[in-house]
């Protein structure tokens, strides 16, 4: 059952990386913000590595989360250039 659930919330996250709401709405119901302790997830799989320290986890967010305004702002001069040339 977790395994089903886990697979459930990467598809999820994965699904919806380009639309900020959605991926914080299934963040926060991953991380069981009613819930005092989540036994859902002690592990992700982070650049093929699983990972269960929750400081690298929550790192590794970080930085998705830092990064994602300028990678989209390359994509973006990119498709434009692209368009010019």
């Amino acid at each position: 059952m977790k395994n089903c659930e886990r697979y459930c919330y990467e598809n999820l996250l994965y699904t919806h990386q380009n639309d900020m709401k959605k991926t914080w709405k299934t963040l926060n119901n991953l991380l069981c913000h009613k819930k005092k302790y989540c036994e859902l997830f002690c592990e992700f799989t982070i650049d093929g590595i699983k990972v269960s320290n929750k400081k690298v986890i929550a790192d590794k967010f970080n930085d998705y989360f830092v990064s994602i305004g300028s990678n989209l702002a390359n994509s973006i001069i990119v498709r434009v250039i692209s368009m010019i040339i």
